[in-house]
């Protein structure tokens, strides 16, 4: 799918479905589907948000639902965190790095 994000799933009569598959290619081709790296940032594997000129694999997308599960946890389910834990790790994780010009600084320690 290349794009695996909150935005790229709806949920119909109670089940999720993936959307958004112009990003996507057949697992057979080789090579890049895109020149550069594409995606929702705030979802990309740690691999992808460290090296730009990284080519997209299935592991990717894997993290990539990791990261869905874990943000949509995070926003809708009560948690042993107080409201600052969880907004700070959330912004860790999630938000934009203004050195990085990406998401996720704490996915790239």
């Amino acid at each position: 799918h290349q794009d695996l994000s909150v935005g790229n799933i709806i949920i119909y009569q109670g089940k999720g479905i993936l959307i958004d598959w112009d990003l996507a290619k057949v697992l057979t081709i080789q090579g890049p589907r895109q020149i550069t790296c594409m995606g929702t940032w705030q979802f990309m594997s740690a691999h992808l948000v460290k090296n730009i000129k990284a080519i997209h694999a299935v592991k990717d997308d894997l993290e990539s639902s990791l990261y869905v599960v874990l943000w949509t946890a995070l926003m809708y389910k009560e948690s042993h965190m107080d409201i600052i834990e969880r907004t700070q790790f959330i912004m860790q994780v999630f938000n934009t790095d203004p050195l990085m010009g990406s998401g996720g600084s704490v996915k790239s320690n």
